[in-house]
């Protein structure tokens, strides 16, 4: 089974490192699968960001998964003293092409009506409702499957 890279950056809502707070991501398979002659298991996968909030990860592509594998997302965090306070159990699908990719493309979320991808190039992963201005021709585009 082909091991594939993810990356992205972690922060809060003011795009501010959660370092302080020991951050980590916990990835879980959907369900238990197969990759070939791989077998997998819902044991959690758990990323911890560098100090700017930056992560890289390798793990198993799930287009390349019997059935239709994705992950689940939870991020935790620490008090500065080192207990828990607190989690994110966002109700997102990761899936993983057999190319890897930016966490945040990989996700399957609904499309947010007030941003326009603008470039002479269709945005990567559309999702319906996205919308896409076409710089070559001045186009725009909404995307509806």
């Amino acid at each position: 089974m082909p091991r594939v890279t993810v990356t992205g950056s972690l922060g809060d809502a003011g795009f501010l490192s959660l370092a302080a707070f020991s951050p980590r991501i916990i990835l879980t398979l959907s369900e238990p699968t197969v990759s070939g002659s791989a077998l997998m298991a819902t044991r959690p996968i758990v990323v911890i960001p560098d100090p700017t909030g930056v992560f890289a990860f390798n793990t198993g592509a799930t287009d390349t998964m019997a059935g239709d594998p994705y992950y689940k997302v939870r991020f935790e965090w620490l008090d500065i003293g080192g207990a828990y306070i607190g989690a994110d159990f966002p109700d997102w699908q990761l899936r993983i092409p057999s190319t890897g990719g930016s966490f945040g493309y990989l996700l399957e979320l609904p499309a947010n009506p007030a941003q326009t991808w603008v470039g002479p190039d269709a945005p990567p992963n559309p999702t319906p409702g996205r919308w896409w201005l076409e710089t070559t021709t001045g186009d725009l585009y909404e995307w509806s499957n």
